[in-house]
């Protein structure tokens, strides 16, 4: 019982030092309290709504190399401007932490094809999402690029540790092609479990 009173010390103690760290360094000037999402096998996910009414996402990656946070908040990035994934406002890194603040979405009605279109452009950008389900989908824009796939670096194409948005230029499409339908395939055997563990 004390070894469990203790963990949950530690956990609180981490999450007000994180909170902290949102406060201090958010771009948006914080209307209300800072509060804990979730927590995910590589981050751990906190939100608040800022005076400008903007719904914020601050997604903090644990342990994290400048190298690992250098390639995820690259192609956070990328994906936010190309309206494939949340729109990011800052990224740093603090404390082995990497703190990524960005728009905070919400679940809403999604068009297939602008999903399917984005799929596509992960591919043509010589990435392989691993961990697609319909949980990762947010009205029509993909989030949870997470490091363990970036780490893992399934790819697609040799220039990816060099990669430039808005895609590289080597001559790899028919493996950007298998990698889109291979995606497209795990997301239906993933929508196909989940609504049957939803029955």
């Amino acid at each position: 019982m004390n070894r469990k009173r203790r963990r949950q010390a530690e956990e609180y103690d981490t999450k007000a030092e994180e909170i902290d760290l949102i406060k201090r360094y958010s771009p948006h000037i914080i209307e209300r309290e800072v509060t804990y999402l979730n927590d995910g096998a590589f981050s751990r996910v906190y939100q608040y709504n800022s005076k400008d009414n903007v719904n914020v996402a601050v997604k903090i990656l644990l342990d994290v190399s400048r190298k690992c946070f250098f390639r995820e908040t690259s192609i956070c990035k990328a994906f936010g401007v190309h309206g494939i994934g949340p729109k990011v406002f800052k990224c740093l890194r603090r404390n082995d932490k990497g703190l990524i603040f960005m728009e905070r979405l919400q679940k809403g009605p999604t068009d297939c094809r602008i999903v399917l279109q984005n799929i596509k452009l992960i591919s043509n950008f010589g990435l392989f999402m691993v961990d697609i389900k319909p949980s990762c989908i947010y009205g029509n824009k993909l989030i949870d690029f997470s490091s363990e796939w970036m780490t893992l670096k399934p790819k697609t194409c040799p220039c990816l540790d060099q990669v430039c948005f808005p895609g590289c230029s080597c001559n790899y499409m028919h493996l950007k092609k298998a990698s889109f339908v291979l995606m497209c395939i795990i997301l239906m055997v993933m929508c196909i479990t989940f609504k049957k563990m939803i029955q």
